[in-house]
């Protein structure tokens, strides 16, 4: 006997959640977390094949073969996981009436925008006014070297991490014979670990600064705000993630020195970000809902005859929530998910496995979030949305970057450079890449 469903009953199963969330929350809460299951479904075949090419690489990990199928197979799938995105989004907009309608008609302008009383040109109605020059200087004198600080440190950061390595890689060589095998991994992930946390560390101050420059900014409209925001925010973190794996990859051009540095970060990050936003909010909601409990047993021992105990359990329930932090928004999560994504696609043929440990992590993060929404903090108020926004650009931008390094991979494996003549330097070589890429 063979059970069919119906188009219709497909349609609930895979719309059904997103409109659940859209009824409560809002678009904007609703198409992150279509976003995340959608992303999480995707990683599924990724993970399947990543498992495949983990045991081939094992045995031979600079393999051409392995190297150049796994990058075919990353650029395939990032092609085929933007179009269906896109595709997807654009029903669940359509589903919701949000589909033709453009950013600045489904926003209000910001409360936090301030500015002199002055006329809209177009309604002729009051409203404040912010001069367009004091904003521009802002960014140009303000902004851009603030930016441009935060990334210079990161480079000196980088530079001293790989002094004190080498320092380190030539003392594990020295005492190699005598380490046991747990001591041999102390050398090789330790100092990749405690980079990673410093990364983490440096990424909330520069995420802090990235607030402050551009609420200084005084956008108008969100669109605006997370736009310039964002650039902020993806730049910091790019250069503060992934500047180290471009330099062992393409400079130093050593295959295992990059696997487990990759391997160190990605987990590590994974590690730091559960402990925050799922272990320690579960903790605060049980001790919370224990107290509440204690405060309802005092109220209905001391409750008059006349006094309904279910109405003051609903009024201190009222008050406690009303207590709540506000909503942060989607920003640190969709920063999550990008520093993910690269991690994953953007030099995975030398860590195939990478998807899995995404996998498992969305998994637990998709429960997380609807967790933190639902009871950690207060309902923030709907907001209508189309998409997901700028990141859209990001994720783009993130993929095709992850084309370039997974090809460049290739192109320095030995290998390939046994293809050129012997004389010719690593510089000589990435330049004849940039070539052929040209």
């Amino acid at each position: 006997m063979t059970c069919t469903v119906s188009t219709a009953e497909r349609r609930k199963l895979l719309y059904g959640v997103s409109d659940s969330i859209r009824r409560y929350f809002g678009e904007h809460i609703a198409i992150y977390f279509a976003f995340l299951e959608f992303y999480t479904e995707m990683l599924v075949p990724a993970t399947l094949l990543a498992i495949i090419m983990f045991f081939v690489s094992f045995f031979s990990l600079e393999s051409l073969q392995g190297i150049g199928a796994f990058a075919a197979f990353n650029m395939l799938w990032a092609t085929f996981f933007f179009v269906r995105w896109k595709r997807y989004c654009a029903t669940l907009a359509y589903r919701w009436g949000t589909l033709l309608k453009p950013n600045e008609q489904l926003e209000l302008p910001r409360p936090q925008f301030r500015g002199k009383m002055g006329k809209n040109p177009v309604t002729g109605f009051p409203e404040p006014v912010y001069s367009e020059r004091k904003r521009n200087l802002w960014i140009t004198f303000v902004s851009y070297p603030s930016v441009a600080l935060c990334l210079l440190t990161s480079a000196y950061v980088l530079n001293k991490f790989m002094t004190e390595r080498n320092k380190i890689n030539n003392t594990a060589e020295q005492v190699a014979v005598q380490a046991s095998g747990f001591s041999s991994f102390l050398w090789v992930y330790i100092p990749s670990v405690l980079y990673t946390v410093w990364t983490k560390c440096f990424s909330l101050i520069s995420g802090r600064t990235a607030v402050w420059l551009t609420d200084r900014e005084n956008h108008r409209l969100q669109s605006h705000y997370e736009f310039h925001l964002i650039w902020k925010l993806l730049l910091f973190n790019f250069v503060n993630s992934f500047s180290s794996l471009f330099y062992i990859a393409f400079w130093v051009q050593d295959l295992v020195l990059l696997r487990t540095h990759l391997a160190a970060q990605l987990i590590t990050n994974q590690m730091t970000d559960q402990i925050p936003e799922i272990i320690l909010p579960w903790i605060k909601v049980r001790l919370d809902q224990w107290i509440f409990k204690q405060q309802a047993k005092t109220l209905e021992a001391h409750a008059d005859e006349y006094d309904d105990p279910n109405f003051m359990v609903l009024k201190e329930q009222a008050t406690i929530e009303g207590q709540l932090p506000e909503y942060p928004g989607t920003f640190d999560d969709y920063v999550e998910l990008l520093l993910q994504f690269g991690h994953c696609f953007l030099f995975s043929s030398a860590f195939p496995v990478a998807p899995l440990f995404a996998l498992l992590n969305n998994l637990i993060e998709i429960r997380g979030d609807g967790f933190k929404v639902s009871n950690v903090i207060r309902r923030p108020f709907a907001q209508p949305a189309n998409g997901i926004g700028p990141w859209q650009v990001a994720f783009e931008l993130m993929g095709f970057v992850a084309v370039v390094t997974n090809l460049a991979l290739i192109f320095v494996s030995p290998e390939t450079k046994n293809s050129f003549p012997a004389t010719w330097t690593n510089g000589q070589l990435i330049l004849a890449f940039v070539v052929l890429e040209v």
